[in-house]
């Protein structure tokens, strides 16, 4: 779990994810960036933004599921610009909430 109150939190993650990964943001933000994790074929995650942001950068070709909701804040999986067809990496089922605060999913 990566929990950041009133305050910051960055990771760029090497190792494996935890099944069930947690992140919560309230008053504060944190940025985790996949780029260089093993990711396996699915991955289950849950985000909590609160009066904050959570920003989760992942490795192109990943496919994002986003289950949950948003209240006064939003929820947005932006995908890389470039138009070459990707092979599917891996797939995030990521159980989102934002209230008052925002949830990005990039691929880069």
């Amino acid at each position: 779990m990566i929990l950041a109150l009133f305050g910051g939190s960055k990771d760029q993650r090497r190792t494996p994810l935890a099944e069930g990964e947690q992140l919560i943001a309230a008053f504060g933000g944190i940025e985790m960036d996949l780029t260089e994790a093993p990711l396996q074929e699915q991955t289950y995650m849950s985000a909590l933004a609160f009066c904050g942001g959570i920003k989760l950068l992942v490795p192109r070709g990943t496919d994002v599921v986003f289950s949950g909701f948003s209240l006064m804040g939003g929820r947005e999986y932006r995908h890389a610009d470039d138009e070459q067809n990707q092979d599917h990496y891996a797939t995030i089922h990521l159980n989102s909430v934002a209230v008052m605060g925002g949830i990005e999913v990039v691929e880069v």
